[in-house]
């Protein structure tokens, strides 16, 4: 696919998904929420924590946007061969890699359970919603498209973030240190139905927004949960880590929401462009290999927490870019297969 007919603004999504990815788990590694708490550090690494935190939201919403159209067809579920191979290419590598450190003592058997048993990598989570997720598609398209009108739609919606993302800023609010479970949270696990289905939506309807408008809210949906975890913070509790925390809180869901509204429709020059094509078509396995390169960096040294997330970042692109170019054959086998079986299927209708 050239660069014109991808969405610049898609890629831009894309790639700060990634940073965010490696932004969090930078901070797990380094720990500067532990210290200084309201430092002028502190609050600084604090509203950085709480953008990053958006990551998993900006890739589900994207999934939203982007198969919002998706049928179920006999080539549909090829498509999710590409993420599987990539997985398991990476997870192999990631036991060879933390047995090589010491990190793990496994034999053969114990490694390939791992791999397929999604212990083997330690990001391997997303990988296991994804694949779930995308089994799903087809059938969430139909409730979507039933459903037709905007309406109904914008219902379902609510109804879902009250069941998923609701509960988790509650349990933000605690008195006499016990926190407020008052909404069942039952349903919690399913947040990525809520991100999937305001991605469909954003992708249905385009709402144009002024970059006047999306930017300050944007601000406004990140200082909101940052004010409250500031407040409720201090120096002789520590860092307030249960507030608006986690990917299912709902202040994480208008978070992601309204940085995805302020950069989904942006056209960039063509060497922009092409730039965060690059990072976009690799996000995926940048987002699995930064396993490896978080164990290999931070095991070894310390600096500028912004540089070090760059470095793990450019070293994640060149494996994901290495590793793309040793399977594109394949991948390109898969994709025409796909496309000789929708083939077939309008040639069925057809007749």
């Amino acid at each position: 696919m050239s660069t014109k007919q991808r969405s610049s603004g898609l890629d831009i999504i894309r790639t700060l998904a990634v940073l965010f990815v490696m932004t969090t788990h930078a901070i797990a590694y380094l720990g500067p929420m532990e210290v200084g708490v309201h430092s002028l550090k502190w609050t600084v690494y604090l509203f950085i924590r709480f953008t990053a935190i958006s990551s998993v939201p900006l890739f589900i919403l994207l999934t939203g946007y982007l198969n919002r159209k998706k049928q179920l067809t006999r080539g549909y579920f090829r498509g999710i061969l590409p993420v599987i191979i990539s997985y398991i290419v990476i997870a192999a590598l990631s036991v060879l890699y933390t047995n090589h450190i010491g990190q793990t003592n496994s034999d053969l058997f114990w490694g390939i359970r791992s791999v397929f048993d999604f212990s083997a990598h330690g990001y391997a989570w997303y990988v296991e919603m994804y694949i779930g997720l995308f089994l799903l598609i087809p059938f969430l398209n139909i409730l979507f498209q039933a459903l037709g009108t905007f309406r109904k739609r914008m219902v379902l919606c609510i109804i879902l973030c009250f069941m998923t993302n609701l509960p988790a800023a509650v349990e933000s609010f605690r008195i006499s240190g016990a926190s407020l479970d008052i909404i069942p949270e039952y349903w919690e696990a399913m947040y990525p139905l809520s991100y999937y289905f305001i991605g469909s939506m954003i992708g249905e309807y385009q709402p144009k927004i002024k970059k006047a408008v999306s930017i300050p809210l944007a601000a406004t949906a990140i200082l909101i949960p940052v004010g409250l975890c500031w407040l409720y913070s201090s120096p002789e509790v520590g860092y307030a880590w249960y507030m608006m925390n986690g990917f299912s809180c709902i202040t994480t869901g208008a978070m992601a929401a309204t940085i995805f509204l302020v950069f989904y429709d942006v056209d960039l020059p063509k060497p922009l462009a092409f730039i965060f094509r690059e990072f976009s078509v690799c996000s995926f396995e940048m987002y699995l290999f930064s396993y490896i390169a978080d164990l290999w960096l931070y095991s070894r040294t310390r600096y500028f927490m912004p540089a070090m997330v760059l470095t793990v970042f450019a070293l994640s692109y060149v494996m994901a870019r290495i590793l793309r170019l040793a399977v594109s054959p394949l991948y390109k086998l898969i994709k025409g297969d796909r496309k000789k079986a929708q083939t077939e299927i309008h040639t069925e209708k057809s007749n």
